[in-house]
């Protein structure tokens, strides 16, 4: 069963992507995966089974947030959109490019070379960033959280008084969202899996998390709840290739006689996208930022073979606090990341190997928080045009 979990701020709240770090270092927008999993450990004494998704921004209504893909594109001289949990859209909206992409690089049209243009105005384009949701009309928002800077001093601790000299200035996340003139208070959504009855408890038992907790910040109320949201995976299969194989045909006209060896009336096809880092590594050491066939195949004995890949690395570490010490630090495929596959077997195998990806998640270190997996995002589908 996948878990709900609904995170509001009570507080100032500071993620720094690397500890111990320069002070004006902005704290990351949404709450890592690997800081829930550590505060509930802490919280239990022991390392949990559970495995926890980013908690990315949310509004008080929105089912889901997730996480946009390289692939998303927006215009480079529109304005985009507000980081700042506002409902407001970039002048030219963002459109993905998967489809497109895939099928260019695959039939290699002549003489023509795929480069994404503004829908609106015809101009250049560049990758769009941040985080989405789906909202009741069936338009997709963006998702953001305000940061700030606080002015704090250092303490003296033998004389408990304000050390002269040791003033530092933190940003951090607000606690509070600008919403239609509304102040509302910060909140993030994400998912948790293999979660008992003990763990659910202890997760709405954490008060604060992040860094900077002995200076005040980091104070927050968590609920998790079953997440009983229809997702259908079938359903989310059937209308990527449904997509795919309009595309294909678009760009197979402009083909010369040299087809590739597949077509997609033959093969069914399938994207992974990662909605945060991944540790992956190649035949059980090497590390590396594809997710390979070999590697689906040794996960959930699905054959297939990779088709695209759109990944970039950053190497990934932390703090642990209960240890006082750095965390080890390894090469990952950044959070955003698409992969996607063709193979030969029927719906039901696919759909069982995917449900598997999405439960489970991919690569090492998986519950800290890495590795979290969205199969056949409908975005690829419903994007293609205006998106956002």
């Amino acid at each position: 069963m996948t878990h709900r979990i609904t995170i509001v701020a009570q507080g100032p709240l500071s993620f720094a992507a690397q500890k111990p770090g320069a002070q004006y270092t902005p704290s990351l927008d949404y709450v890592p995966g690997g800081v829930l999993w550590g505060a509930l450990g802490h919280l239990l004494r022991r390392e949990p089974d559970v495995r926890f998704s980013h908690a990315l921004p949310a509004h008080p209504d929105d089912a889901w947030v997730r996480l946009l893909p390289v692939t998303a594109t927006r215009c480079k001289v529109s304005p985009g959109f507000r980081a700042d949990g506002s409902d407001e859209r970039p002048a030219h909206g963002i459109f993905d490019t998967l489809i497109d992409r895939v099928c260019a690089e695959q039939l290699r049209p002549a003489a023509l070379i795929y480069e994404p243009l503004c829908p609106t105005c015809s101009r250049h384009t560049k990758i769009a960033s941040g985080s989405y949701t789906q909202t009741a009309d069936g338009s997709y928002r963006a998702r953001g959280a305000q940061r700030r800077i606080l002015t704090r001093v250092a303490i003296d601790r033998r004389r408990g008084t304000a050390a002269e000299g040791l003033l530092y200035a933190p940003i951090v996340l607000s606690e509070t969202n600008r919403l239609q003139g509304r102040e509302l208070r910060l909140r993030f959504v994400g998912q948790a899996w293999n979660v008992d009855a003990a763990a659910r408890v202890a997760i709405t038992e954490i008060a604060a998390i992040g860094g900077r907790i002995s200076s005040g910040l980091g104070q927050v109320t968590i609920a998790a709840a079953d997440d009983d949201q229809p997702d259908d995976l079938h359903d989310r299969l059937r209308r990527f290739n449904a997509a795919f194989q309009e595309r294909w045909r678009v760009f197979e006209r402009l083909t010369p006689q040299a087809a590739p060896d597949w077509t997609p009336d033959d093969w069914r096809v399938f994207s992974v996208s990662l909605q945060s880092d991944a540790i992956l590594l190649e035949q059980g050491w090497q590390p590396t930022i594809t997710f390979s066939a070999e590697q689906l195949f040794e996960q959930t004995q699905l054959d297939a073979a990779l088709v695209y890949s759109l990944a970039s690395a950053q190497v990934v570490g932390g703090w642990n606090v209960s240890w006082d010490r750095p965390k080890p630090t390894a090469l990952a495929a950044q959070a955003g990341g698409v992969y996607v596959f063709r193979t030969r077997a029927g719906d039901a195998a696919i759909v069982a190997a995917l449900e598997r990806l999405e439960r489970e998640g991919i690569g090492q270190r998986t519950r800290e928080g890495y590795g979290a997996v969205r199969c056949c995002d409908p975005w690829h589908v419903d994007a293609r045009g205006e998106g956002l």
